[in-house]
């Protein structure tokens, strides 16, 4: 299996890369100093649940092993902060997790810090101005609604912890590590709000109150972060309708717009923002995923379709590193070890 990358300024192609070491497929994924880290999953063969590491070195095109976390984890979610990789709760087994570690690549180690206060997967990660929130998630049995804020090391239940889900469901996370003007933005549709946490008060603010009422009903979405505004990028409405509509939140004028759709209904699709533009990859529709992948032009509110990757995948983790797109591992009639670069 293979990892796809993309380069956007040159060949305009994917390029098969070396195989990671193991099938993963909801797992972790971020770039570090000029490396790219997958973390934990589960593979299909036997249904384990991965602690497991690695890391790709583009230069040499070569995934390699790196220390095990202490704890199995998917649908976690991590950020980078301080040269260290910090991955937060997540499931495992038949549970929500509240622990959370970090990853020193100079000593190979992997330190569990204070735990949350609340087990939660599928949560929202952000590391912003020095700090690091955990938001929203599912505890196992409900979406929830407040957060943390790591502070050297140790996490704090936010005051006012009234913070929504940056997902719908438990599979897709917030594509933005870093947001402008000191306020951290997260929603969850169910609840027809949005609110914004300003670290410098230590306070919650709503922004928005009436989303539209055919967005409550949409799940399996992913979210990504362009120009200080929010989008929404497919999605399934009820579990049986998916669905090509593009929502964009603008921060500035706290206005929604249904933007341009896709060319083709995509749920549980990767997304990234590349030199200013939005990229969707894989999903899935109809019983069957999806290997087209398709950019969004803001300034022409515009999708076209861009080269195709080399296989069918859903629930795949994706970043950025050198003007290039990864996209690692996913789900098709199986977890994946490929990975693709463009």
């Amino acid at each position: 299996s293979t990892t796809p990358c993309f380069s956007v300024a040159f060949t305009h192609t994917w390029q098969e890369m070396s195989p990671m070491q193991e099938p993963r497929a909801l797992m972790s994924v971020t770039e570090l100093k000029g490396c790219i880290y997958a973390m934990g999953g589960y593979r299909d063969d036997d249904g384990t649940l991965l602690r497991t590491a690695e890391r790709y070195q583009p230069n040499i095109n070569q995934w390699t092993f790196i220390a095990s976390m202490n704890e199995e984890r998917i649908r976690a979610s991590c950020t980078t902060l301080n040269n260290k990789i910090y991955i937060c709760g997540g499931w495992s087994n038949i549970r929500s997790l509240n622990t959370v570690e970090y990853y020193i690549p100079d000593t190979n180690q992997w330190t569990l810090i204070t735990p949350m206060g609340t087990p939660r997967c599928g949560l929202g990660v952000v590391a912003y101005m020095g700090h690091i929130f955990a938001v929203g998630g599912r505890d196992g049995f409900r979406n929830l609604r407040s957060s943390h804020l790591l502070v050297s090391d140790t996490l704090k239940v936010m005051s006012q912890p009234s913070l929504l889900c940056s997902e719908s469901g438990i599979n897709n996370t917030l594509s933005c590590r870093r947001l402008p003007n000191a306020v951290l933005l997260m929603f969850r549709l169910n609840s027809k709000t949005i609110e914004a946490f300003d670290y410098r008060t230590n306070s919650w603010i709503t922004v928005h109150t009436s989303l539209e009422n055919p967005m409550t009903h949409l799940d399996l979405y992913s979210t990504v972060f362009l120009g200080r505004c929010f989008y929404i990028v497919g999605g399934v409405f009820r579990y049986t309708d998916p669905c090509n509509r593009v929502w964009r939140y603008n921060l500035v004028e706290h206005t929604w717009q249904e933007m341009s759709p896709m060319q083709e209904s995509r749920y549980s699709v990767s997304v990234t923002v590349l030199k200013g533009c939005i990229y969707a990859m894989g999903g899935f529709r109809n019983s069957t995923s999806h290997r087209t992948a398709e950019r969004y032009q803001s300034n022409i509110n515009q999708w076209t379709f861009i080269a195709s990757m080399n296989e069918e995948r859903r629930n795949a983790s994706c970043t950025t590193l050198n003007n290039k797109i990864y996209i690692c591992g996913g789900w098709n009639y199986g977890a994946l070890n490929t990975a693709d670069e463009k």
